[in-house]
């Protein structure tokens, strides 16, 4: 007899900024990584020779392609013409590429990497805005919690520690954390169900919440859980949201995106 045993309302938040502490945390460690960076870049690109073979050359080469063969320029310049203005630009840019890095690494008042340091200061509210408006409204932070994506991947684990992390605005509907994967197979399903509630989530509500993407996503996702279900155990997981079928995704309610989950035991 199907039934019911799991049944999970989580709150997707809007536009949120990361915590300062998130901030100043990514801001030192791309300091802190500087050095490796200009090592693997030097080890990399130490010479012309290895800039033309890495850069330039692969670049050129893709670019060609995307010139038609009979087109001409105004100037009366052909396609050949065009492509090999292209090729010794690109060549003659290694100076202009060494004199980059050189200046952006350089050692000012026994500080290396000043320049480059400073970039990073002052690009902390770019940061703090792209990833506000992106992942941080799905993943959460250590600050504030875990957000939708976690959550879900554990309650859909069986992880107990699940109901302790829920949120004010989550809401259990029936039951409890559920593991639903075939055995052995709960860790590959968190793994993969995370990424993938983090980009449906992003691409809804890049959509504005437009019903036909919410619709898509959640398909995207219900079949994912599926194929990872003991299907001697549970019911399939389906799109749209439909009694005595079990089902993972997002909808709007009065404007406000939320994530639904529903476990069905056969």
């Amino acid at each position: 007899m199907l039934e019911n045993v799991s049944g999970l309302e989580l709150f997707v938040p809007g536009k949120e900024p990361p915590h300062q502490r998130t901030v100043d945390q990514w801001a030192e460690s791309m300091k802190a990584n500087l050095p490796r960076m200009i090592e693997k870049m030097r080890a990399k690109i130490p010479d012309l020779k290895a800039y033309l073979e890495k850069l330039a050359n692969p670049a050129s080469a893709a670019w060609r392609n995307m010139i038609n063969p009979l087109f001409k320029s105004r100037s009366g310049s052909d396609a050949d013409s065009i492509r090999d203005s292209q090729r010794a630009n690109l060549s003659r840019a290694y100076e202009k590429f060494e004199t980059s890095l050189s200046h952006m690494y350089e050692t000012i008042d026994e500080d290396v990497g000043k320049r480059y340091k400073e970039a990073i200061d002052n690009k902390k509210d770019l940061f703090a805005e792209g990833m506000g408006d992106r992942t941080l409204r799905f993943t959460g932070d250590k600050i504030r919690g875990k957000g939708v994506a976690p959550l879900a991947a554990l309650w859909l684990a069986g992880d107990i520690t699940a109901v302790d992390l829920l949120r004010p605005a989550d809401k259990v509907l029936y039951g409890g954390p559920v593991d639903i994967a075939l055995s052995g197979l709960s860790p590959q399903l968190k793994g993969g169900l995370v990424p993938r509630l983090i980009q449906s989530g992003m691409a809804v509500v890049y959509s504005e919440m437009d019903a036909t993407r919410i619709a898509t996503e959640n398909t995207l996702i219900n079949k994912f859980l599926s194929a990872l279900r003991d299907d001697a155990v549970y019911e399939e997981f389906i799109e749209p949201l439909t009694p005595l079928k079990s089902h993972c995704g997002y909808f709007v309610q009065d404007g406000q995106l939320y994530l639904r989950l529903q476990v069905v035991k056969l």
